[in-house]
């Protein structure tokens, strides 16, 4: 071999090296941001944040102070039959990741005690689905406003009150998820009576990040 080609055969051989080495960097690159935490957002329009009057919703204030992703897996006015669809859309969450779950408000606005039964399959699909990551649940404070004109309500206090006990037990049957009971009053809700203004938010918000779910997401982001 002259010396050219010897010179040319160790260049090639550098190059493939080389090329193999950022192949590497980057394979082990998009394997890390594979791997960095999410929060995925699963439930209604308080989860989504939009109908709080265009304010930051609790959930985007999560998001915000984690300063992670936020995965979407919730609609506004869906219940939780629909919620599931989405949650069994959406990526598969992991051991780092975050799901925040707030469901049952539509199921008692629009079916009332004959759609309890329905609620509590669906939660619970949706926590198997969620199976993976650690899942705050957020039981539905109960405070509405039942008499603002043109609301399609079929419940009352006492139907929360199933759904909340309803929520409360599928929560105790799974290990990774966390109940989380925020109090709202008559005044955390804005003038539609349904939906949270930001002292609400707030509320919802102090109740997350009280829990030790959070604070364990935060140590391990």
């Amino acid at each position: 071999m002259t010396w050219t080609k010897g010179f040319a055969f160790l260049a090639l051989v550098s190059m493939i090296a080389l090329s193999g080495g950022v192949l590497a960097h980057a394979r082990a690159t998009t394997a890390a941001a594979r791997q960095q935490p999410r929060i995925f957002a699963v439930g209604h329009s308080w989860v989504v944040g939009l109908s709080s009057g265009q304010q930051i919703g609790y959930v985007d204030r999560l998001m915000h102070t984690a300063g992670v992703a936020r995965v979407d897996a919730d609609h506004e006015g869906f219940t939780s039959r629909q919620v599931r669809r989405l949650v069994d859309a959406a990526p598969r969450c992991g051991a780092r990741d975050l799901a925040i779950v707030q469901v049952g408000l539509n199921d008692v606005r629009l079916r009332g005690t004959d759609g309890l039964a329905r609620f509590r399959r669906s939660l619970d699909a949706i926590l198997q689905r969620l199976a993976r990551c650690p899942v705050i649940l957020v039981q539905e404070p109960g405070a509405l406003d039942y008499t603002v004109p043109g609301q399609p309500l079929r419940g009352d206090h006492s139907v929360v009150g199933a759904y909340r006990r309803t929520t409360a037990l599928v929560a105790n049957s799974r290990d990774n998820v966390t109940l989380v009971r925020p109090r709202l009053t008559d005044n955390d809700y804005l003038a539609d009576g349904l939906h949270p203004d930001r002292s609400g938010n707030r509320a919802i918000y102090r109740a997350v990040t009280r829990s030790e779910t959070w604070k364990t997401f935060l140590r391990n982001r």
